[in-house]
């Protein structure tokens, strides 16, 4: 499956494998939209979504862009100390908005890594990994 994703205005197509599909898909996103995670989550935690919480911090202030989401990575995850595991079903069925969004490239295959962050609480953010989440039915856009 090819999904192609449009965010805030420019175009970000993501080459997404599925063999039983020849299908295209086009998703618009925009920082502030909602994002909802699903009730498929069979196994007490999601698959393709973690939770960092931030447990040590110099500041106590998030300097990014609300609006488009620039600067968001940088300002939380780069100092300080975090808890991370898999996102507890807990969460199910519960909408938040999407904070900010950033391409990663994997160190092993060399791919890029279409990842959606969620501010699911305070100093406590969702780490999505946006196509296989998708995919796997885990998040649901309206």
């Amino acid at each position: 499956m090819l999904l192609t994703v449009f965010l805030v205005g420019i175009c970000v197509s993501v080459s997404a494998q599925q063999t039983d599909s020849t299908e295209n898909q086009e998703l618009t996103l925009t920082i502030g939209d909602t994002i909802t995670f699903s009730t498929i989550c069979d196994s007490g935690v999601y698959n393709y979504i973690d939770v960092y919480t931030k447990t040590r911090f110099s500041d106590s202030v998030l300097n990014y862009n609300p609006i488009t989401g620039e600067g968001f990575y940088k300002t939380f995850f780069a100092e300080g100390d975090f808890d991370a595991r898999r996102l507890s079903c807990d969460y199910a069925d519960q909408k938040f908005t999407i904070t900010s969004t950033q391409y990663f490239t994997d160190n092993k295959t060399g791919e890029d890594r279409f990842v959606v962050f969620v501010m699911i609480g305070d100093w406590k953010v969702a780490w999505v990994e946006f196509i296989d989440a998708y995919e796997a039915g885990e998040i649901l856009l309206y």
